[in-house]
């Protein structure tokens, strides 16, 4: 039904009613709108297990970089497979996180590739955790 959720958007339409000008689309404004307090809440939680995910993960990745090693999604996976946070959030969520945490990574490399090169000339940082009880984009939960 709905792919992607935007909990930025619930923070800020749940309790008044002005439109949010940085929402995707109405339909799932007015499902947000819709839903009890108590699914509200649940989405919140789910929010912050996936943000503790995606620290996760990208802990991982960076200490793999830091030895000088390149981690594989498919070994990331399996490691991040035994993280409690994983088991909370559904399959699909979960992994979608760490193929968030990777895509981020792999950007961060794309771009030292291209400072090296010459055709980047902007400071390129390391992917940075998310903070601990920030709400962040959800995927694949209903």
């Amino acid at each position: 039904m709905y792919n992607s959720l935007n909990l930025r958007s619930i923070q800020l339409n749940k309790n008044n009613k002005k439109k949010d000008p940085l929402s995707e689309n109405r339909v799932s404004q007015s499902w947000l709108n819709s839903i009890s307090t108590k699914e509200y809440n649940f989405l919140i939680k789910l929010s912050t297990h996936s943000s503790l995910m995606y620290n996760f993960a990208l802990y991982q990745i960076r200490q793999s970089y830091f030895k000088n090693q390149n981690l594989k999604f498919k070994d990331n996976y399996h490691i991040c497979k035994n993280n409690e946070n994983f088991s909370i959030l559904l399959n699909d969520c979960s992994n979608q996180t760490v193929q968030l945490a990777h895509r981020d990574f792999n950007s961060f490399i794309g771009l030292l590739n291209s400072k090296k090169n010459g055709t980047y000339n902007k400071d390129v940082l390391i992917p940075r955790y998310k903070k601990k009880n920030k709400q962040t984009i959800l995927s694949n939960i209903v």
